[in-house]
């Protein structure tokens, strides 16, 4: 399998965010721990966002300097290498306050690259 082009990162990127507000949309922090499924799903979404973050050139991250990048990427290694240890207060404070800046960033970076807009077309014409 071909790894993606890396502009289709930022649509992963995009994609989990989307998919995480989807899913804790009328929830509230106390859900995490009483929905094992509620926090598997957010938790693996976040874990795509860290990843597919550290597959972005530096030309792509530096158009987005409000973000911190390695504590994006350092998330996701928190979530994955110490699942056991994971404070879902941290999940909830990455859900509540870091991912509405992530994703307008990312939808600025977007409307901002026609190449971006294009793959995202094609990919959901697929």
């Amino acid at each position: 399998m071909k790894k993606p082009e890396p502009e289709m990162f930022i649509l992963h990127i995009r994609d989990a965010i989307l998919k995480i507000e989807k899913f804790t949309l009328g929830r509230r922090q106390a859900d995490l721990d009483l929905d094992d499924m509620l926090l598997s799903a957010v938790a693996y979404q976040i874990i795509i966002i860290g990843e597919a973050s550290g597959f972005l050139p530096k030309e792509t991250t530096n158009e987005m300097p409000e973000i911190p990048w390695k504590d994006v990427v350092g998330t996701r290694h928190k979530v994955v290498h110490d699942y056991f240890g994971v404070d879902l207060k941290v999940v909830w404070d990455v859900v509540e306050n870091r991912l509405p800046e992530l994703k307008k960033a990312i939808e600025r970076y977007i409307g901002n690259h026609p190449e971006v807009q294009k793959m995202d077309s094609e990919a959901n014409n697929e």
